[in-house]
């Protein structure tokens, strides 16, 4: 530990640490439970170095240690206590049919995760006429027609299935549905009958920071080099500015999200190239951290209420000392983000069609 020595366990050393310190665990295999509790250390690991658990405890627990920081560590809990690999669907298919691309957000992570799980702002935040000259072109009317969709918020095990519904035609409705899984993944519905996926991986870094993972994935065969040029370039990219040497985008709030007023009159809502770039320009600009006391959210907020809800629950239920079930029960996140055309019912949870669409396709 920085200036104090060496100490035969991590417990001594973690006991002894004083707010502000640095706590360097060596390289090799520590087994112990180890317990922060009230303290802003830092835990800083060197490659190789593993805290094992037993039956008595997980490796590392924290208990009201705000700005406590833990990294470069492995953490191995006892075999009933690790938990399997989520079901995903991204996570089924081979190397060659998923995507992958990662930058930094300067935000906390619930803040970011906004973006992804709401369906009320697509219809004018991300709309354009370059858009409209897609084969989804019947989606996009449904969305720019009406802007105001009815929410089912449906807390699950694993998080919360969000369906927004639409006006589309006299006798259908146009749904789309996202998905918000523990701690910190979405899915988003994509186009009409598509075999693509599309999702994010939101990892807090400390308040104010996000790793955030774009996952693009195909059912049925691999990814091409043109579609995966088409994430990052084009007319309508959905990553438009990533920074390779900094891994951030350079669309920031210092330049104003490099703003086009000139395209804002023309054609697009925003004047901002980039499906990421658009939706880091609302949570981004807003500040870091907002005061939520100042909120008036309404029906149109439904899902991220919803989420809050559910992490603020999960968060009380283990100070209680209940466990999540979702970390051990993978089949749990075998469920999958769409968008259909269905005749007008309402009959929606309970509807095989439904039921059917919602279930991974691999």
């Amino acid at each position: 530990m920085d200036e104090w020595g060496a100490y035969k366990s991590l417990q001594a050393a973690v006991d002894a640490a004083r707010d502000g310190q640095t706590i360097s665990v060596g390289a090799g295999k520590w087994e112990e439970c180890v317990v922060v509790e009230g303290k802003r250390i830092v835990i800083a690991g060197v490659a190789g170095a593993e805290i094992h658990g037993s039956d008595s405890g997980p490796a590392l627990t924290v208990r009201g240690a705000f700005g406590a920081v833990v990294r470069g560590l492995t953490l191995r809990n006892a075999s009933e206590k690790q938990p399997a690999l989520p079901g995903l669907e991204w996570l089924n298919v081979p190397s060659s049919q998923r995507y992958l691309v990662k930058y930094n957000q300067e935000c906390n992570f619930v803040q970011a995760i906004e973006g992804d799980i709401d369906s009320s702002h697509i219809g004018f935040l991300h709309q354009s006429t370059l858009r409209l000259q897609t084969s989804d072109i019947g989606v996009r009317v449904y969305q720019l027609r009406d802007k105001a969709p009815r929410w089912i918020v449906d807390p699950t095990n694993y998080g919360l299935m969000l369906a927004a519904r639409r006006n589309a035609e006299e006798d259908s409705y146009y749904w789309r549905i996202n998905h918000f899984y523990f701690p910190w993944y979405t899915t988003i519905a994509g186009s009409l009958g598509s075999t693509r996926g599309h999702g994010h991986i939101w990892v807090p870094v400390d308040d104010t920071h996000t790793e955030v993972w774009c996952v693009t994935w195909s059912t049925d065969e691999p990814m091409g080099e043109d579609e995966k040029y088409r994430i990052l370039s084009g007319p309508a990219p959905h990553i438009a500015s990533l920074d390779p040497a900094t891994g951030k985008l350079r669309a920031a709030k210092a330049n104003h999200f490099l703003q086009d007023r000139e395209a804002q009159r023309n054609f697009s809502f925003a004047g901002i190239l980039g499906t990421r770039e658009q939706d880091t320009a609302v949570v981004e600009g807003m500040g870091a951290i907002v005061d939520r006391t100042n909120e008036h959210l309404g029906t149109s907020d439904m899902a991220i209420i919803g989420m809050r809800r559910q992490l603020l629950n999960g968060a009380k239920a283990l100070l209680r000392g209940q466990e999540p079930a979702a970390p051990y029960q993978p089949e749990l996140y075998r469920v999958r983000s769409w968008s259909a055309v269905l005749p007008r019912s309402e009959q929606f949870l309970d509807n095989p069609q439904v039921q059917q669409l919602m279930q991974n396709l691999v």
